[in-house]
């Protein structure tokens, strides 16, 4: 916020000075010459009239916030109407995660001892067990994973209340329009089953695979922070080992990708109105 209300005071700031047109002559005689002399206006300078820009001309609104160790995308509007943010919440826009974990390491937090814990946490995550992942293969993790991702939808298509064998189904799972219910709980130990229920995945591929360390896909709905790093630390029990999160980073929210997010440098008039133009056309396509 900072940021931009100093860009935009740069430019106020350049102000249109005042013009006094004089004689090239003082003599006492009809002038036909004239110079334009140009002076500052002081009624313009900031020491009289105050910054043109202040940073409560501005409010920010976000559709849905990261977690505390998740980088990323993040969508935000400015100065929008609560109605208008309201509408979009309606979307239930997925999202989409680069989630990198490591075999062979189980903590209390179910994140690497080398991230730094959020402030909801009691410390760095303190380390339980460490256990052998020689076992693991690329092919055996991929098996899992679709394993995992047919769970999840089967359990929303029954949450839909429609014939599994049925194309109603099969075109309602490809649309991206399955959403968790109220049955939805793919993880078979208890303290999962009360939020389980609003967190499903619509998808979930292996990116990379150089053990210990992996690197994920997901695309989910209802999602948490803390719900992806338990999920890992489930996929690490599955695969006879443990597991922990290293990183998650959102590339997708919705239609919108993060190669159309700003980075910090680029928090500047300029880049917010053409990000704000590019993404009003993506929503009138949407909507």
């Amino acid at each position: 916020m900072k940021a931009v209300t100093e860009n935009l005071q740069d430019v106020e700031n350049t102000r249109i000075p005042l013009a006094e047109v004089t004689p090239n002559s003082s003599d006492l005689v009809m002038h036909t010459d004239y110079n334009v002399v140009v002076r500052p206006n002081f009624a313009d300078l900031p020491i009289v009239s105050g910054d043109p820009v202040l940073p409560e001309d501005f409010k920010f609104g976000f559709l849905k916030y990261l977690g505390f160790n998740t980088s990323g995308l993040l969508l935000a509007g400015i100065n929008l109407t609560g109605r208008a943010m309201n509408v979009l919440k309606t979307m239930k826009w997925g999202r989409t995660y680069q989630v990198h974990g490591e075999f062979g390491i189980a903590t209390d937090t179910c994140w690497s001892p080398d991230v730094q814990p959020s402030p909801f946490q009691n410390g760095v995550g303190r380390v339980l067990e460490r256990s052998t992942y020689g076992h693991l293969t690329a092919k055996r993790l991929e098996g899992l994973l679709v394993s995992v991702q047919a769970n999840y939808m089967k359990a929303m298509l029954m949450n839909e209340k429609i014939d599994l064998e049925s194309e109603a189904a099969y075109e309602l799972a490809v649309s991206g329009r399955l959403f968790p219910g109220e049955n939805l709980s793919d993880l078979s130990d208890p303290r999962y089953e009360k939020d389980s229920q609003s967190f499903g995945i619509t998808d979930i591929r292996l990116v990379n695979f150089k053990s210990p360390h992996f690197v994920l896909e997901l695309q989910c709905v209802g999602d948490k922070e803390e719900w992806i790093s338990e999920l890992i630390h489930d996929i690490g029990l599955r695969m006879k080992t443990n597991a922990v999160c290293r990183k998650i980073i959102c590339i997708k929210h919705g239609p919108f990708t993060n190669q159309m997010g700003l980075l910090q440098k680029h928090w500047t008039h300029a880049h917010i109105l053409n990000a704000i133009e590019d993404a009003n056309e993506v929503l009138l396509t949407t909507i």
